[in-house]
């Protein structure tokens, strides 16, 4: 019997290792175990446990793409990715960051209030960054500029194929 690429991949993943052991990592019995590596379909939640038991990337023991082990994924999709998936990606991580910056400037803005109300604060005295001169208008200003650069970059069409290979010939 011929194994699938799935089942070569599950091999390659346990080595050596016994039916024993390979069933004591993912919660199967050692014959369980045996009979999924020889070929009959393997359940979801023994796929899920040999993964997670070998750190192997769900996606590569599926489907054979990809990075075989989970640390790799990340860079392997980086490596693979091209120019307008990578500046989508910086796109939304900019995107989140600036919503996490206005809520945490939100929450400060709260906490000066309360102090000020307690009388712990005195009213103005967060008018400037004392570190940087900055005001808060031109902070906010730099994040409204961030915000539009990120959008702008997300919703930028992608390159012409034919422009963006330079060694194609017109």
């Amino acid at each position: 019997m011929e194994m699938s690429g799935l089942h070569k991949r599950m091999a390659s993943v346990v080595g050596e290792t016994s039916y024993a052991s390979i069933a004591d990592k993912t919660g199967t019995t050692a014959a369980t175990a045996r009979r999924y590596l020889l070929g009959q379909s393997p359940s979801v939640e023994f796929l899920q446990s040999l993964c997670d038991a070998h750190h192997v990337n769900a996606h590569w023991l599926l489907t054979g793409q990809g990075a075989m082990y989970s640390r790799d994924a990340k860079t392997h999709a980086l490596r693979h990715a091209n120019p307008t998936e990578l500046m989508a990606a910086i796109a939304r991580a900019l995107e989140s960051l600036t919503e996490r910056l206005d809520r945490l400037e939100t929450f400060v803005q709260t906490q000066e209030a309360r102090l000020r109300a307690s009388g712990l604060v005195e009213a103005g005295a967060d008018h400037e960054r004392p570190e940087t001169g900055e005001s808060a208008d031109a902070a906010r200003a730099a994040r409204e500029r961030a915000r539009d650069i990120a959008d702008a970059i997300a919703e930028r069409p992608p390159e012409d194929a034919d422009r963006a290979d330079p060694t194609r010939a017109p």
